[in-house]
């Protein structure tokens, strides 16, 4: 984009020669008051100088009036207008209004066509979007996959966008806090389980048994697991006691 800018300012640059040396006209007509137009070429220079390009939209307007010829003040205003709809762009974006600097893109895609530079614009606004809305929800670690998820997509966007290269140990860091509380809360939900299961058997409730095999699945290595397996495995293990009878229970009529 810097290289399309830097040829774009040298184009308007040999425009505005050519407008002082009056030679890039192809028509011969009669000459306006030569303090109007120098003073419109100076005002143009200026405008172009603090890179404000509305300004020097409206000059080159009133230059065109004078010389309408003029081709490459014609293409000078093209640009010029270029110009001021990124900057605009650039604006938005400065303020952190991307939703703002993504409409304004394709307003000016709109007026100007599909040209490269502003399908370019577009598209790295839209990650730009993506980059900050995964962002902003890694401050929330109070839901671990939507934590590893966004952390996920980040390492994805720097993957093929290199500006976001910066974000590489945040993500890692994330997607560990994502593990370690996947496992933290994978564990208070085995002994939470390993509970119920333990009140069940209390009451000799057949379904303990059914859910102390979800927790042998979950967590086979969880303390009440090893403990029933020593269990049953003793010649002496009093299936009935522990709520397991091989009995079907009987339906209620």
């Amino acid at each position: 984009m810097m290289k399309t800018r830097l040829i774009l300012c040298i184009s308007a640059l040999l425009s505005c020669i050519c407008l002082f040396t009056g030679g890039c006209s192809g028509k011969s007509q009669a000459p306006e008051p030569p303090t109007l137009r120098a003073q419109l070429i100076q005002e143009l220079f200026t405008a172009m100088e603090n890179r404000d390009h509305k300004t020097a939209v409206k000059k080159i307007e009133r230059l065109r009036k004078i010389d309408s010829g003029n081709i490459f003040l014609a293409n000078l205003e093209v640009t010029e207008q270029n110009n001021a709809g990124i900057s605009e762009i650039q604006a938005a974006l400065d303020a952190g209004k991307i939703d703002e600097a993504i409409r304004l893109a394709n307003e000016a895609m709109l007026k100007q066509g599909r040209t490269e530079s502003l399908v370019n614009i577009v598209n790295e606004l839209q990650t730009m979007k993506q980059l900050s809305e995964a962002v902003a929800a890694l401050n929330d670690s109070s839901n671990v996959t939507r934590l590893a998820r966004n952390a996920a997509k980040i390492k994805s966007i720097a993957s093929r966008y290199p500006p976001a290269s910066v974000l590489m140990p945040l993500a890692n860091e994330k997607i560990a806090l994502a593990k370690k509380l996947y496992s933290s809360e994978k564990r208070k939900a085995s002994d939470d389980l390993s509970i119920e299961i333990l009140g069940m058997m209390s009451k000799k409730d057949y379904k303990g048994a059914l859910l102390m095999a979800v927790l042998g699945m979950e967590n086979p290595e969880h303390p009440v697991i090893l403990s029933y397996l020593d269990y049953i495995s003793s010649p002496s293990a009093d299936r009935v006691s522990l709520g397991i009878s091989s009995e079907k229970p009987k339906s209620s009529k």
